[in-house]
């Protein structure tokens, strides 16, 4: 390990030990209200994935040609983005 090396550790060290007191100081700004819109907001996303994985599904059971359509649809924010699989 060269001398670069310790100074980068101790600078990531810095860099978590900043990032976890900020977050955690962020996270006692949410009220118990927000925490619960957060949590919610996270299920409907993983639900709507959820949904379009299965209309996939049916869709290629529907019209078994239709192959690239047997893909995972994975969300990020609005976009929908098809990743093949084999």
């Amino acid at each position: 390990m060269g001398i670069s090396d310790v100074f980068k550790t101790k600078q990531f060290k810095t860099d978590i030990e900043r990032l976890t007191a900020e977050n955690d100081y962020l996270n006692a700004l949410l009220t118990p209200e927000m925490k619960t819109a957060v949590s919610i907001n996270a299920e409907i996303q993983r639900l709507i994935a959820e949904k379009e994985s299965i209309q996939v599904e049916i869709e290629n059971q529907r019209d078994p040609s239709l192959h690239w359509k047997s893909c995972l649809v994975t969300e990020v924010g609005h976009v929908s983005f098809h990743i093949p699989y084999y």
